[in-house]
């Protein structure tokens, strides 16, 4: 008993044997070297694969993604191209803030310059003035009333006075001097005659 159990199973094991040796492996063996050659030959095996399962009723269903494929591959398409537009504008800024910078820095250069130019007048107004008050002062002293004129000279450094007072015209001069008491008229005499 124990042995026709056994040669059953061996039989049935036989029988499977021969299927599986004989039957799946050939087929599947066919099936990875028909997929080869497909792509090979420049067919695109999963896509023909997804169109032929979606033709079928009940897996078309199951599969359904082409919907949420094609939902997704629009959105990529969009942030794609919101991608490449602010990258565009980046790149306008960024030339933007070349250019300003450039400017700022020609404005700098021009400031510094104007800053210099401003500088050398300066010191050459004060080389032409050589220490004297300019011409307001004296056409002010020229302008006021001879007697607080000559107040005012005889109050101040006699330096300063001389240097005012050799500027003035002839007429106005001589109405200053005659305003001033005799010793100041004296002294500022004697100092201009020494100045010219």
């Amino acid at each position: 008993m124990v042995g026709m159990e056994r040669e059953d199973q061996e039989k049935k094991s036989h029988l499977f044997h021969w299927i599986f040796y004989g039957t799946l492996i050939p087929l599947l063996f066919g099936i990875v070297v028909l997929v080869a050659v497909l792509s090979i030959s420049g067919i695109n095996v999963l896509e023909e694969g997804k169109k032929w399962l979606g033709n079928l009723p009940v897996v078309g269903k199951m599969a359904g993604g082409d919907e949420r494929d094609s939902q997704y591959e629009k959105r990529i398409a969009e942030l794609e191209g919101k991608l490449r537009q602010e990258e565009e504008e980046k790149a306008s800024l960024q030339k933007d803030i070349d250019r300003l910078e450039k400017e700022i820095e020609n404005l700098t250069r021009e400031n510094e310059k104007l800053q210099r130019e401003k500088e050398n007048l300066e010191k050459e107004n004060e080389q032409e003035a050589g220490g004297q008050k300019g011409p307001d002062v004296v056409r002010t002293y020229e302008k006021m009333a001879p007697n607080k004129a000559a107040a005012i000279f005889a109050a101040m450094d006699e330096k300063q006075a001389v240097s005012i007072l050799s500027q003035l015209k002839e007429e106005n001069l001589a109405r200053i001097l005659e305003k001033m008491s005799p010793q100041d008229a004296a002294k500022f005499t004697s100092l201009l005659s020494e100045t010219e």
